[in-house]
This record gives C-alpha cells, structure tokens and sequence, in this order.
C-alpha cells in the first residue's frame, strides 16, 4: 500500500514537472522562431505594408515641419528628403539593421552597430535641392528680353532687331551732331562690346542680390552672358543661341546641384551612427537584453529535451500504459489549452489599448494597424504551437482509454508485470506436478507390493499341489503289493 502511495506521488510530481517544462518549451521556442528570429521580423514587415506606413508617418512629418518653416524660398534638406526617401530605401536600410542587431543579441558581433546609409539618399537628393535653389526658366526673367529671345526664331530675331534700334537710339541721343544712318551703324560697332560690358555689369549686380552659393553664382552669371550676347553678338543664330542657352543651363543644374551636395555632406555625414547616441545605460540594458536572449536560445533547445526526459521518467514510474499516455496526454492538452487561453486574453487586451490610443489621437490608426498585423502574425505561431500540443495530448489520452478498455488490442501492464506474473504462474504449475508425481509414485509402490504378495501366495499354493501330488503317487505304489 505504502509502495503504491509513494508512487502515485512520484507520478503526480513528474506530471507537474511535464506541465511546467511543456508551457515553458512552449513559449522559449515560440519566441525563438518569431521576435528572436530576424529573417522573420523582416518577412513580417514586408508582409504588413510597414514601408509603406514608415513613409506615409516621414511624409507626414515632414509636412508638418514645411508649415512650420520660418525661411518660405530656402529649401531646408529635411522638408525635401520625403521626396526621395522610397520604400526600398527604407526597407534596405531597416533589413541591414536587424540582421546586425540579431547579430549582436545572439552573440555574434562582440559591439552593437546601428548605422543609416545616406550616400545614396544625398545623391538623389542633391538635384532635388538644386532645383530648388535655381529655376533656369526663372533666370530667364532677369530681363523681359532674355525670355523673347528663347521664344521661337521670329521673336528672336525681332528681339535682337529692336534691341540694336534702342542701343542706336541711345548713341543718336548722346551724340552731337546728329548721325546719318550710315555712321549711325559704324558707331553701334563700335559700341557693341562696351555695350556687352555693360550689361554683364549690370547683371551680375542683380544675381549678386539672389546670394547664390559662390559656384552657382558663376554659372547663373555665364547663362547670363549668354543671353547678352543673343542680343548683341552679330551674326549669331538662333540654333547657336539655344544651344548655347541649353549647354549654359546645364551648367548651373550641375554647379546647383554640386551646391547642394557641399551643403548636404556638411549637414549629413555618409553613415548615421545610430548607436553614438546611445547612453551608457542604453548600453547596459541592452547587455542585459542579449543576456536574456542567450537564456531563451538555451531553454528553446533545453526544456523540450526535459520534458521528453520527464515523459519518460512517467512511462516508467506508472505501472500501467495506459496511466503513463494519460498522465504526458493530460500534462501536453493544459498546456496548449494553457497557452491558448492566455494568449486569446492578452490579444484583446492590447487590441483594446492600442484601438483606445488610436482613438484619443495619440498614435495614428495607420501605426495601429501595423502594430495589430505584427502581433497577430506572431501569435499565430504560438497558437499553431500550442494546439499541437491539444491535438498530441488528446490522441495520447484517446490511446491510453482505448489501451485500459481493451479497446486495442495491447496489453496494459509493462514487459516486466507480465513476467512477474507469469513466473508465478510457472512455480505454481510445478508444485502441482510434484505432487502428482509423488501420488503416481505412492500408487506403483503399493501395486508393486500387491504384485509382490500375489506371486508369494502363487508359490506357496504351487509348492502345496506338489506335495498333495507326491502324496497320491506314494499311495498309488503302495496298492498292488497288498
């Protein structure tokens, strides 16, 4: 009775102790394989759309800021960046960090090393800002005549004509005695070159009142000139004006462009160091963080291994099968209705929270729903685990009934109470045969005797028919004599 109670208790322990290492293998693997995982972080927020919602939250903030700006015309790099910055940027950049941080939480990488690329994003940037900064089609507005002169080869030419008229005029006015036509012209030729002197001079005054960058300045100044030298530079053709405007345009595209470039490596270095702003103590919790993942690394591998043990440890402590697959079947079944319940409880939770903040404006329902899919992308994987363990623990349970019904056909009692048993049984069997040997023995010893006095008595009756035999022929002999 005492050897019964003693391991009931036995099996009751090694039953919690399943239990216990079911639900936690439960969970260290499940968190293995989701938030510990870094290719499954990244398949969750390509999956989710987070890109597409990281860039509308960017652009958003970024509008935000423009509205808030305090200089209108001088384009600030962070009001334009929302322009270049992509969801692939976004993504490359995401992916590259979390494959070194899983590096370093599992061990990998000795220091954390959180970095933004920007080369890229400044290449892309920098004629974003250059067109910004110059409009060729509004340098064209430096002088009324500028624009005509790109207008088509008529007004070109009519431009460059009424030009001549005014300049001609103008010496006609400021000449004494008058001018015939003829000397008229001669003094235009003359002047052709003071008057381009001129007005470049006046020109470069007013694109000095722009306070382009210095590069910049030099180039508007040359697509200037340009235009100056359609008005007066004989000979020259519109075809040969405009190629000349086109190739001086771009020349201040790319002295813009170039500007911007300066200008952005002074403000924004080629790689963001995220981690140079971490804190010491920023620091320290993240050693204990990777301590922490090091630990679930271990338990994902170490408790499934204690509970299969501990299974073990049941199916031979129980004395019956059955009792055995009952007790792991049990232990396996609470624990994913266990989990389960737990997980369906905290998930309304944090929906409630989360839809709640939402609603009150402090996070924006477009995060919410990121938030919502991530989370129910990695439950769902501890939801599958755990109704694994449901559907394990039940077929268990199924089997150990049918096995204790006699229902399989299997015997319920291990390899060694079989034996014992039929030992038993065996030196039962033999005791029986002794006896009955030593009876037959008993009964041939008595049939021997019988036997025995049977032939005495035979001998005697023999030896009694002899002598009655002698006796007559004695008699016999004696007769005729008398």
């Amino acid at each position: 009775m005492a050897r019964n109670l003693g391991r009931a208790l036995v099996v009751g322990f090694l039953g919690v102790v399943l239990l216990i290492s079911i639900l936690g293998a439960n969970f260290a693997v499940g968190v293995d394989r989701t938030a510990l995982d870094s290719e499954f972080v990244k398949e969750s927020l390509e999956e989710e759309d987070a890109y597409a919602v990281l860039l509308e939250e960017i652009q958003r903030e970024m509008a935000e800021g423009m509205a808030d700006g305090t200089v209108e015309d001088e384009p600030d790099p962070e009001e334009l960046i929302a322009e270049v910055v992509t969801e692939e940027y976004l993504q490359e950049q995401t992916e590259a960090n979390v494959d070194r941080l899983y590096a370093y939480l599992h061990g990998d990488r000795e220091e954390l090393y959180l970095a933004v690329e920007t080369e890229t994003l400044k290449d892309e940037l920098a004629p974003k800002i250059a067109e910004s900064v110059v409009d060729t089609a509004e340098l064209r507005e430096l002088d009324p005549t500028f624009a005509a002169l790109t207008e088509s080869e008529s007004e070109f030419e009519a431009t460059r004509a009424e030009f001549e008229e005014e300049q001609k005029q103008r010496i006609q006015e400021e000449t004494t005695p008058h001018l015939t036509d003829e000397e008229l012209d001669e003094a235009y030729e003359e002047s052709r070159e003071e008057i381009r002197e001129e007005a470049i001079a006046e020109l470069e005054a007013d694109i000095a009142d722009e306070e382009y960058p210095p590069e910049v300045e030099s180039a508007v100044l040359e697509l200037g000139t340009v235009y100056v030298d359609g008005l007066i530079e004989e000979d020259l053709t519109y075809d040969e004006f405009m190629e000349r405007v086109e190739d001086a345009e771009a020349s201040v595209l790319e002295a813009a462009e170039t500007a911007a470039h300066n200008q952005l490596d002074e403000e924004l270095p080629d790689t963001v160091e995220l981690t140079e702003e971490l804190t010491e103590e920023d620091r320290e919790n993240l050693e204990t963080v990777r301590d922490g993942v090091s630990l679930l690394g271990i338990l994902a591998i170490v408790l499934p291994l204690v509970a299969i043990v501990v299974s073990a440890f049941v199916g031979w402590f129980t004395v019956t099968r059955s009792a055995g697959l009952l007790v792991v079947g049990s232990a396996s079944t609470l624990a994913g209705v266990i989990t389960v319940a737990g997980l369906e409880i905290s998930q309304d939770v944090i929906e409630t929270e989360l839809e709640a903040a939402a609603g009150q404006g402090e996070i924006q329902p477009e995060l919410v729903a990121l938030v919502l899919g991530l989370l129910d992308r990695t439950l769902a994987v501890f939801f599958s685990q755990s109704w694994v363990l449901v559907g394990l623990g039940l077929l268990l349970v199924i089997g150990g009934i049918a096995i204790r019904t006699g229902v399989v056909p299997v015997s319920d009692r291990p390899a060694a109470e079989t034996g014992d048993e039929v030992q038993d049984s065996t030196e039962g069997d033999v005791g029986v045969v002794a006896d009955d040997d030593i009876e037959e023995d008993d009964a041939g010893e008595e049939d021997d005797a019988g036997e025995e006095s049977t032939a005495e008595d035979g001998d005697e009756k023999i030896a009694e028919d002899d002598v009655n035999a002698d006796a007559e022929g004695q008699f016999d002999d004696e007769s005729p004599s008398g």
